[in-house]
């Protein structure tokens, strides 16, 4: 059960792209295609509060993959399934040594306005294996234990950062501009998988910047980023000597129940 959590909180962490619950509708959507040289439009559902897309002048040289990740980074998305809307920020906390390893360090916190939880994974900075996670609720930090899990999460910048199936050299790949919610705009390119599409940039941390349903709704969306500032929400004394999870309910499945008294 651990090992299928903690999976899938590293998942959200590095490939937050693939998120691609049902949501709200996209706003008004103009692409470019780099190989037929043809622009489209299809105009969805208009908000104050969604971001706008524009065609560029130009569509060379617009993307050339994910960024190099560095400390301080962060990006901040909206996940809208159904009725519910997440907010969840991603922050790059740089490198530091853990457990005798030189590690990389990601935090995100995710706020569905009702509760927050903070989630603070550190990987291997030589081979992207996970190495510690921690997990803040209620002011209470906890570790999981990530001694047995041999899975290599995947890089999250630079050359060797760029997932597969979003490589810069893809062919059919549309081009477009993206502006957040908070004002900033950015070139993006625009990839077709299994009928859903993603949208990436190479001046976004963490390189995502929007998820669409096969059914054209947007699921997911940038809605502000930084190259620097990002502060961690649990410290470093903190994921240091965090309580292990595994030994609290071991500690708990070890309390007896009292014996109750016998009626007459």
């Amino acid at each position: 059960m651990e090992k299928k959590y903690l999976k899938k909180a590293g998942l959200i962490a590095l490939t937050i792209g693939l998120i691609l619950v049902s949501g709200c509708t996209g706003g008004g959507d103009s692409t470019t295609t780099s190989t037929e040289k043809t622009t489209t439009s299809n105009q969805g559902e208009t908000s104050t509060t969604q971001p706008q897309e524009d065609i560029p002048t130009e569509i060379e040289e617009l993307y050339s993959g994910f960024m190099e990740v560095k400390a301080g980074q962060w990006a901040e998305y909206v996940i809208k399934s159904g009725e519910m809307e997440i907010n969840e920020k991603i922050k790059n906390l740089g490198e530091n040594t853990i457990n005798n390893i030189e590690c990389t360090g990601f935090e995100i916190e995710m706020d569905s306005g009702k509760e927050t939880s903070i989630m603070q994974i550190w990987t291997d900075s030589s081979n992207q294996k996970m190495v510690k996670y921690a997990m803040k609720t209620q002011d209470m930090v906890f570790c999981m234990d990530v001694g047995d899990f041999d899975e290599e999460m995947p890089a999250m910048g630079g050359e060797e950062g760029t997932p597969e199936e979003y490589m810069p050299e893809m062919q059919e790949i549309s081009y477009g501009t993206y502006t957040t919610p908070t004002g900033k705009t950015v070139d993006v390119a625009k990839f077709k998988i299994e009928g859903a599409e993603a949208w990436v940039s190479s001046e976004v941390p963490f390189g995502m910047v929007k998820t669409v349903t096969p059914e054209g709704n947007t699921s997911m969306y940038l809605y502000d980023y930084g190259l620097s500032g990002a502060k961690r929400s649990i410290s470093e004394d903190d994921i240091l000597n965090c309580m292990d999870i595994s030994q609290l309910m071991g500690n708990m499945s070890m309390l007896e129940t009292p014996d109750m008294p016998e009626l007459d």
